[in-house]
This record gives structure tokens, sequence and C-alpha cells, in this order.
């Protein structure tokens, strides 16, 4: 794996549909956004798959990424809105379930 690219260039890979420019971010964002994540669901299996999740809409809107823009921020606000729908999802079907058991 070549390391002198760089953000910017693996960005541009990336929304080109390069896979391998993909998983290079995948691997560099993953540790970080993982604590990130850790933070607010507190379930490291959680954190796990909604790290998955966000990469996983990451690659499916990858046109859109602008290679100029710092991709951190951009990766961080797709990451705190995906775990609070998430979260309140959970709570909802919580409510929604203990109302139906006391029924």
């Amino acid at each position: 794996m070549e390391h002198h690219h760089s953000g910017a260039d693996l960005l541009e890979r990336m929304r080109n549909g390069d896979e391998q420019a993909f998983t290079a971010i995948y691997r560099q964002c993953h540790p970080s956004l993982y604590v990130f994540i850790l933070r607010y669901c507190k379930v490291p299996s959680l954190a796990e798959d909604l790290v998955h999740d966000v990469f996983l809409k990451i690659w499916e809107i990858r046109d859109r990424i602008r290679p100029d823009l710092p991709f951190t921020g951009y990766l961080y606000r797709i990451a705190r809105n995906h775990v609070f729908k998430t979260l309140q999802r959970a709570a909802t079907d919580r409510s929604f379930a203990s109302r139906s058991l006391r029924s």
C-alpha cells in the first residue's frame, strides 16, 4: 500500500469508484470514528455496526464528497445523524414494546 497519497487524492479516487482508496480511507478513519460513536451508544457491537453503516453510506454518496473540504467533518456529521436516528428508533421501539406489554 502506498502512503504518499494525500487525503484529497484518496477522496478523489474514491469519488471515482476506486475501492482501494475507499478501503484506505476506511482504515484511516475507522478507529477514531468507532471511539466517537461508542461515546454515544456505549455498546461496542452496536458501535461497530454503526461504523459500517456510516461507511456504506459514504460509499453510496461518494459522488457528493468534495475533496477540497475537510472529510472528517463530513464523516462525523453523517455518523452523528445516523447514531441519533438509530438511538431514537431504539427508544421509540422500547416505548412501544413497554406500552404493548402493559395493555
